[in-house]
């Protein structure tokens, strides 16, 4: 035990720097894998905490209705809600679309202390005397840039001038905006309230909110709903909500909870933390090659006085004793390390939509994940050190001390490259023995692996960039999409207004939206007839419906229903532009292709179906409303200048809109080319820690060569061709593999969005990376390079 205390001090005072080194390398590596780990939990548990913070009135009910004089309420709040549509410019000179928004009017000063409990992200608090201020929610303010200051002009609808709402309308859509209340409203403040995360459950997703004062000033003469929202004592919801449907008072079944919206915004942030999780497995996967490969290098360039400590009486075990003190006490420095960067790398989580919820944003520190994260570093530096150090403390063999020339060295000789370039191909490429043995197996796995990371990560980033700016992958075949599916029939309201836009498109659909039971499943489903020309569907499988016997389920539905495509399923109507409907029976219909459905109030991407207009109607017994179009643009035709020739009757438009799912996730886009970037760092550091090493074992060899004539610039030179050749090598090992990673990883991650999974190659980014390694790598190379070329070859020969 004495000899073994005597050494790994030695070893301490004598090699120090080269321990740090490793420790720091450990501590980087294994910190980032810990950080991402941590923010996948801080991202999963941000809406959850933001819940738990502001405590959302968890159901919104008509006034009048008896959930007032339930026991078991404990809060409650009344606001009005009205009918705005937001003209015209802001104040950033932003052409507004006519578009309609929701707004809830504080009617009380409880109203406004429940406001108040939000999480404020720009600006102040509304002034409850104040009648022209606003609170817009964040998703609201991003949509149409509005920022604090902003000025909207907004058309309010009054009980005289909108009578098609009290007839039931709909949202707004094809309402003429002649007449109205004009009024000028100045946002105060942006921001971020739990039960108002995308999703839209809880009715339209663009929210803003007023004061009593605007209700005194106008309430009385405004088209509104008077509502009040409460929050129960909890577990009893389901109680209250049965007690008051006994009262007739109130349909329980169309009530929408705040519960319910939760559930649906913690599976749209489910995605970003999938990601994060899966980059955690895949930094933590290159982690461990990279760590293992530089423990085995350290171990190998350790072993160098490993015959004299033999020589001196040490055995096997105190030789493998020395190398596992070392190892533990890189470990326990790495984890320390680990611990500080992780720590330090806090803030950049949680990711995506979690981040706007987050209420306690910047340094975090989770115990649980940090404590199990240095654990694990530690533990894993101590059994990676192990086969190494066993595989150096045995007494070399015949065998292995043969060397092995390198064959490419041999090609450049005889076809007459000139001196420098044949030695860096050896320096590169033979291992060498003795003292100027080098790890180059290693170096070249480790230098690869780096690159096939940034390879892998550019490979799927343009993926996704190719999928948000593709929208036929996420289901949007046609440009822009009339009507909003509630509502009476609008077709001949919408044929006059199209007619004048005819010559500008290239396929118009119109029909409506339906929920259908498929063998016991409801499924939100698309009913449309072709108006001029067509629109096909996002087909993955199969071919559109053209038959009222025929559907086109999405693939996440397909998959759900554990169905493929030429099953028979029985289709049944539930409910048309989102009314239920007396149950009609069932009809057999024939799943003739699977597609991407874009994603829909009910359901994620492809979740959903598409059958014919002729089809809903003899499942429905009698024709449905047509209050539903979609418009697909001639080539060349400007949508804005389209759209102007409607004339004054303007019409509810909505254009492409990216799932939520892919929203979320295209907010965390950034996050393969961090990871990729640190690997490339790794890869980098060890690539210059190899060339260090390498002149240092091989000074000898190079003092020879200055000795037999070699000027400085030669030396020089060599170290250069040496930094070429090996990552030269890296890159023909990597590129391929990170873009052939890169292709697999994007298609089974676009499979669990639902979209088509459409892989592209970045050809320019990958071409572009060659030079830009060899690049590095030969600024790697300059310090080596340099303290070569000025080495003293009387010295060097002297101390060998």
């Amino acid at each position: 035990m004495t000899a073994l205390l005597l050494r790994v001090r030695s070893e301490v005072r004598g090699r120090l720097g080269s321990w740090v080194a490793v420790a720091l390398l450990v501590g980087l590596v294994g910190g980032a894998v810990v950080a991402v780990a941590a923010g996948a939990r801080r991202t999963s548990s941000a809406y959850p905490r933001l819940v738990a913070k502001q405590k959302p009135l968890e159901v919104t009910v008509p006034l009048g209705s008896s959930v007032p004089a339930v026991p078991e309420v404990v809060e409650q709040a009344e606001f009005l809600e009205l009918f705005p549509f937001l003209r015209g410019r802001t104040d950033a000179g932003l052409d507004l679309a006519t578009q309609f928004l929701s707004a809830d009017v504080a009617v009380t000063r409880n109203s406004v202390d429940y406001l108040s409990r939000s999480k404020l992200l720009q600006g102040w608090r509304l002034d409850p005397d104040k009648a022209d201020e606003v609170v817009v929610g964040f998703d609201t303010a991003a949509k149409y840039r509005l920022h604090v200051g902003t000025r909207m002009q907004v058309v309010l609808a009054r009980k005289a001038d909108y009578p098609e709402f009290s007839r039931g309308a709909g949202s707004g859509a094809f309402i003429r905006l002649t007449g109205g209340l004009p009024v000028t409203l100045r946002v105060v403040g942006i921001e971020a309230r739990a039960g108002q995360f995308p999703p839209a459950v809880l009715g339209p997703a663009d929210r803003m909110y007023l004061t009593p004062a605007f209700y005194r000033a106008h309430g009385s003469e405004l088209l509104a709903s008077d509502n009040l929202e409460v929050r129960v004592e909890p577990g009893t919801l389901d109680e209250v909500l049965h007690r008051v449907a006994a009262t007739q008072e109130l349909d329980v079944s169309s009530v929408d909870t705040v519960e319910q919206h939760n559930a649906a915004t913690m599976r749209a942030m489910h995605l970003p933390t999938l990601a994060l999780w899966l980059l955690a497995a895949l930094a933590g996967l290159a982690a461990l090659l990279v760590i293992g490969q530089t423990l085995a290098r350290q171990a190998f360039l350790e072993a160098v006085d490993m015959p004299v400590l033999r020589a001196l009486g040490m055995t096997r075990g105190q030789i493998f004793g020395v190398g596992m003190g070392r190892a533990a006490v890189v470990a326990g420095a790495g984890a320390v390390t680990a611990l500080i960067v992780a720590i330090a790398m806090s803030p950049l989580f949680p990711v995506g939509l979690a981040r706007t919820a987050e209420p306690n944003p910047g340094l975090a520190v989770d115990w649980v994940a940090l404590g199990l994260g240095a654990a694990g570093v530690f533990v894993f530096v101590v059994a990676a050190a192990a086969l190494p150090n066993w595989r150096v403390s045995a007494p070399p063999s015949p065998a292995r001390a043969e060397q092995r020339a390198s064959g490419s060295a041999e090609l450049l000789a005889r076809n007459g490259f000139p001196p420098t370039a044949v030695t860096g191909v050896r320096l590169a490429l033979e291992r060498g023995r003795g003292r100027t043995a080098v790890p180059v197996a290693s170096t070249l796995l480790a230098a690869g692996l780096g690159i096939a990371a940034v390879a892998a990560a550019v490979t799927f980033a343009a993926g996704l960039r190719h999928l948000l700016d593709t929208p036929r992958l996420y289901g949007w075949t046609w440009d822009v999409q009339f009507g909003d599916g509630y509502g009476p029939d609008q077709y001949d309201v919408a044929a006059g207004a199209l007619d004048k836009i005819r010559d500008q498109v290239s396929g118009m659909d119109g029909g409506t939206v339906a929920a259908l039971n498929i063998n016991g499943t409801r499924i939100f489903t698309f009913a449309v007839q072709p108006l001029q020309g067509s629109i096909d569907p996002a087909i993955v499988d199969g071919r559109a419906a053209f038959g009222p016997d025929e559907i086109v389920l999405g693939t996440r539905a397909l998959g759900r229903l554990g169905l493929h495509v030429g099953d028979q399923v029985q289709g049944r109507v539930v409910a048309v532009s989102y009314n239920r409907v007396p149950p009609p029976p069932a009809r057999r219909l024939r799943i003739v292709g699977s597609a991407v459905v874009p994603e829909t109030y009910e359901g994620r991407t492809s979740d959903g179906a598409f059958i014919t207009y002729e089809g809903l109607t003899q499942l429905l017994g009698h024709p449905a409303a047509r209050n539903l179009f979609f418009v697909k643009w001639a080539p060349g035709v400007h949508p804005t200048a389209a759209l102007r020739r409607l004339g004054d009757l303007s019409v509810s438009s909505l254009p492409q809109e990216r799932p939520v799912d892919l929203v979320n996730f295209g907010r965390v886009h950034s996050l393969p080319a961090i990871i990729a970037g640190l690997m490339a760092v790794v890869a980098s550091a060890m690539l210059g820690h190899t060339l260090v090493t390498s002149v240092r074992r091989r000074r000898r060899d190079l003092a020879i060569l200055k000795t037999l004539g070699f000027e400085r610039h030669q030396v020089t030179t060599t170290v250069v061709w040496q930094a070429t050749t090996t990552i030269a090598l890296a890159l023909m090992l990597g590129l391929p593999v990170g873009v052939a990673t890169g292709r697999v990883a994007w298609r089974t991650f676009a499979g669990t969005l639902g979209v088509l999974p459409e892989p592209v190659v970045p050809l320019a980014p990958v071409l572009l990376a060659v030079p830009i390694a060899v690049l590095v790598a030969n600024l790697l190379a300059a310090v080596p390079a340099f303290a070569a070329a000025r080495m003293s070859p009387a010295v060097v020969l002297r101390a060998e």
